[in-house]
C-alpha cells in the first residue's frame, strides 16, 4: 500500500504556484526561469546562532534589521507558500528532537525491493527556513539553517555532515517525487506495455529511474565540520546511479547552476584534492553522495579503497570523502562525497577549456561532438587488428593513446577482477582526451587516456567466482568480443609487439608489487574502519540491513583475503599472459 505523506500532493503544488504567480503580478518582480526563487527585496533574515552541533537546548531568535516581518517553517517546505508556515513573533525551541516520530524515514514506497523502514526513532535535527517579507516589495531569498542537539555519534565530528532541505514534496510526493516509486509505474504495471525486470532493473518505470534536468529539483545544501557551520548554499539535485537506484538509500548528484544561485559549489569537499600544478581544487560545478554503488550492502569501502591505492598511476580518479547526510532534519547515513568526472573535472585537474575536450562513458558522450566518439571507435577498431609489429603502426598507436595509460587500466581492471567492467566491455569504461596541443599544458597532447570508476563489483565482493583472488581474468577475458571498444582485442594485439609486450609485463608486476602491497592495503582498510564502521552500521539499522550486524566483519575479512592472497595468482597469471604471447 502506498503511503500518504500530508501536504505533498500535486494540489497543493498547484496552489502554491497560483499564489506565486498572483503575487508577482501583483509587486512587479522580475521575471526568471526558476519561480521558486523569485526575489523581490534584498533583505535577509538574522539568526542569533548558525546551524551547528550543540549539547543543550537553546532558543533561537529571528530578526529583520529593517523591521520587515519574517516567516519561517520547520518542515523544510519554502515559506513563501507553505501552508505550514508561521510568521515570527517569539523564539524558536531549538532542542533534540530525535524522539519524535519519523516522517520522510517511515515510507516505505521507495523501492521494489523488499524493504522495512525503522521501526525506531531516526536521529534528527530542527531545520529553520525563514524569509522577509518586505511591506512593499514582498519576499526575499530564503535562508535555510539546522540545529543539532545531543548528537554523540564520533562520526558526527570525524567527517563531514550534510543537511539537504528542501520541499517534501519535490522528493516524497506519493505521485511524483523524486524518490518514490511512483503512480506512473502502478499505471504501466497495469498496462499492456509492462514487462517484468528484476526490481533493482534501471528498466523498471519508476520516479526514481527518471533522469535528466527534467527531474531535478532545487535544494538547499549546509556543511558542517566538527560541528561548525562551513559552507551553505541552494542546488539542483537529481537521483543517481545505476541499479543502486533501486535501493531504500539513494545516492544523489548536486548541481550548481546560476538559476540556483551560484554556477559554482565554491567550498573544499576534498581535503587533499589538487590540480595538476599542485593548487587545491575548491570550487566544483557538480558533485555526487555515493550510496556505494555495488557495494553497498557490502562494506562499502571498495570503490574509495581502488582510487586511492592507484592514485599515483596514468589514470584518473575520482577524490571522494566521506560524509553523514540528513535530509529535512532526518538521518539519512553514510556516503562518500565523489567527483563528477567530466569536462569540468578535466579543466580543474588540468587547466584545459573545456570546448578543447572530449569525454566518452560507455559508448556516450560526456564532452565534446559525435565525431569524437566515431573517432575513438574506428581507433578501436583498427587497433586491435592493425600490424603492431610494424613500426609505423605502433607509432600511431602511441602517438593516439597514453600508453602508459592503457597499461595501467588494463593491469589495474584484470587484478582486481571487476566483473561490471569485463562482463560485455561496454560497462563502465570512460577516456579523454585534448583535441589539440597545448606545450604548456599537463597531458594536453591530444591523447586518449582512461579515468576509474565504478570499480567496486570486484575484489571478492559477493563470494563470486569471477570476483574471487583465484579467478584468472588476464587470460579469460578474451572470450567476449565487441567489435567496437574490445580493449582486450587491442591489448592481445599489441603483445604482438614484444617491446610492448615487456613493458606491460614490468608495469603490471610494479603494480602488483606496490600499488597494492598486501601491507599497505590492509592498513588502508584497517584506517578505514576505524573512521566509517560505526556511521556504516548505523546506516545499515537506519535501512533495515540488520543482517550486517553479524556479518560486516566477516565482509571486512573477505576483502582483507582478497588482497593478501591476490599477488601470487596475479603473478602466476602474469607469468602465463606473459609466455603465452612472447616469441
Amino acid at each position: 500500500m502506498k503511503k500518504n505523506v500530508s501536504n505533498f500532493s500535486f494540489t497543493n503544488l498547484v496552489e502554491r504556484l497560483f499564489i506565486l504567480v498572483v503575487f508577482l503580478l501583483t509587486v512587479g518582480c522580475n521575471s526568471s526561469k526558476n519561480v521558486d526563487y523569485e526575489i523581490c527585496t534584498t533583505e535577509l533574515p538574522q539568526f542569533s546562532k548558525e546551524g551547528g552541533f550543540f549539547s543543550n537546548n537553546f532558543n533561537l531568535a529571528l530578526s529583520s534589521e529593517l523591521g520587515n516581518a519574517i516567516y519561517y517553517t520547520l518542515d523544510g517546505s519554502d515559506p513563501r507558500f507553505s501552508k505550514t508556515a508561521k510568521k515570527y513573533k517569539k523564539e524558536i525551541s531549538i532542542y533534540n528532537n530525535s524522539n519524535e516520530p519519523n516522517i520522510y524515514s517511515a515510507l516505505k514506497d521507495v523501492t521494489l525491493n523488499e524493504y522495512n523502514p525503522p521501526e525506531f526513532n531516526v536521529e534528527k535535527g530542527i531545520v529553520v527556513r525563514a524569509v522577509i517579507k518586505d511591506k512593499k516589495l514582498g519576499f526575499g531569498q530564503t535562508v535555510e539553517n539546522s540545529y543539532f542537539v545531543g548528537k554523540t555519534a564520533p562520526y558526527y565530528s570525524q567527517m563531514r555532515v550534510i543537511s539537504m532541505v528542501t520541499d517534501a514534496y519535490y522528493l516524497f510526493d506519493e505521485d511524483n517525487g523524486a524518490y518514490m516509486i511512483g503512480s506512473k509505474y502502478y499505471e504501466w504495471k497495469n498496462s499492456d506495455l509492462y514487462q517484468e525486470y528484476h526490481p533493482g532493473d534501471v528498466l523498471n518505470v519508476t520516479n526514481y529511474n527518471s533522469d535528466g534536468k527534467e527531474n531535478e529539483f532545487p535544494v538547499c545544501i549546509q556543511v558542517f565540520e566538527k560541528g561548525k557551520s562551513v559552507y551553505s548554499t541552494k542546488v539542483g539535485a537529481r537521483i543517481a546511479g545505476n541499479w543502486s537506484r533501486s535501493n531504500a538509500q539513494k545516492s544523489f548528484r548536486f548541481y550548481a547552476r546560476k538559476e540556483y544561485g551560484s554556477k559554482s559549489m565554491d567550498y573544499e569537499f576534498f581535503d587533499e584534492l589538487k590540480d595538476a600544478n599542485g593548487n587545491q581544487i575548491n570550487s566544483f560545478d557538480k558533485i555526487t553522495l555515493r550510496n556505494g554503488g555495488n557495494d553497498s550492502s557490502e562494506v562499502r569501502i571498495r570503490d574509495p579503497l581502488i582510487h586511492k591505492l592507484v592514485s599515483d598511476l596514468s589514470c584518473d580518479i575520482m577524490a571522494s570523502e566521506p560524509c553523514i547526510l540528513f535530509i529535512n532534519g532526518e538521518f539519512w547515513g553514510f556516503y562518500m562525497i565523489r567527483e563528477k568526472t567530466d569536462g569540468e573535472y578535466i579543466k580543474s585537474h588540468y587547466g584545459i577549456k573545456k570546448k578543447n575536450v572530449a569525454v566518452l562513458k560507455n559508448s556516450q558522450i560526456e564532452e565534446g561532438e559525435v565525431e569524437d566518439l566515431d573517432e575513438f571507435r574506428q581507433f578501436c577498431v583498427w587497433a586491435a587488428k592493425a600490424d603492431m609489429t610494424d613500426k609505423e603502426n605502433y607509432k600511431t598507436f602511441c602517438d593516439f593513446m597514453d600508453v602508459q595509460s592503457f597499461m595501467d587500466y588494463m593491469a589495474v581492471q584484470t587484478y582486481i577482477n571487476n566483473f561490471d567492467w569485463v562482463k560485455n566491455y561496454t560497462n563502465n569504461w570512460q577516456v579523454w582526451h585534448s583535441k589539440s596541443i597545448e606545450p604548456n599544458v599537463h597531458k594536453a597532447d591530444n591523447k586518449w587516456r582512461f579515468i576509474f570508476y565504478d570499480t567496486e563489483y570486484s575484489s571478492g565482493i559477493y563470494n563470486q567466482e569471477d570476483t574471487h583472488y583465484e579467478y584468472d581474468l588476464l587470460n579469460k577475458m578474451y572470450l567476449e568480443k565487441d567489435e567496437k571498444f574490445n580493449f582486450a582485442d587491442m591489448l592481445r594485439n599489441l603483445c604482438k609487439n614484444q617491446e610492448f609486450l615487456q613493458a606491460f609485463y614490468d608495469n603490471y608486476l610494479n603494480i602488483i608489487e606496490n600499488n597494492f602491497d598486501p601491507n599497505k592495503v590492509i592498513k588502508i582498510i584497517d584506517e578505514y574502519m576505524d573512521e566509517y564502521k560505526k556511521a556504516i552500521m548505523d546506516t545499515y539499522f537506519r535501512f533495515g540491513l540488520t543482517w550486517m550486524k553479524y556479518n560486516f566483519d566477516p565482509e571486512i575479512e573477505d576483502l582483507k583475503t582478497f588482497y593478501q592472497k591476490r599477488p601470487e595468482y596475479a603473478k602466476k597469471y602474469l607469468d602465463i599472459f606473459y609466455e603465452t604471447h612472447k616469441k
